[in-house]
């Protein structure tokens, strides 16, 4: 199914305007919102309780309709960061400067988080959990998270060679088995 769709579908899901804007005065508009800024300053305490309960009912309808908009826009939020970075570059660079001077692995555990769901806490967790070694050498500080690819399930931590050494046998027993046995024939064959 293509997500660009017609208004038709949108108004089965509630999701096209209710107040339709083509045919109203810019003077008409300007008084409505300025009507309804004046609520929401005077109201904000309920007006924001009543927007969480309509998220928490409505949270898939609200999925639905963002990702209609984006399919129907896909190059709005990619022209907008590029404006807003090329305005705030400055501030931005500096903010960043600021947080890694505060936490060099800042950057390290955001991408952990992002991709296994592995925070600081999870880490230290599972780094005590293995003695302070990687899980296959026990000789190597670990620095990398090891996860199933199928599941992208977190198995644990191992060092740099052994995480690459498992991705060469592509995460295959049997190969890592053959691998194995070749080791102990040519060991017999040297020592023979």
């Amino acid at each position: 199914m293509s997500l660009l769709i017609d208004l038709d579908f949108w108004v089965q899901f509630g999701v096209s305007s209710a107040m339709p804007t083509e045919n109203r005065s810019p003077a008409s508009l300007e008084k409505r919102r300025a009507y309804t800024r004046n609520y929401y300053y005077r109201n904000r305490a309920s007006c924001l309780e009543r927007h969480k309960r309509y998220e928490a009912q409505n949270r898939e309808r609200l999925k639905l309709r963002s990702r209609l908009w984006r399919a129907n826009h896909p190059t709005y939020y990619k022209e907008r960061s590029a404006k807003y970075y090329a305005a705030n570059r400055l501030r931005i660079s500096q903010k960043l400067k600021e947080k890694r001077k505060k936490d060099p692995d800042w950057n390290r555990f955001k991408h952990r988080k992002q991709l296994y769901g592995v925070d600081r806490a999870k880490w230290d967790a599972m780094l005590q959990g293995q003695n302070g070694v990687c899980a296959i050498c026990k000789t190597c500080l670990p620095a990398t998270v090891d996860h199933d690819h199928l599941t992208n399930e977190v198995r644990g931590l191992l060092c740099g060679n052994c995480n690459r050494g498992l991705g060469a046998f592509k995460d295959d027993q049997s190969i890592l088995i053959a691998a194995a046995d070749y080791l102990a024939r040519r060991d017999r064959c040297v020592t023979a």
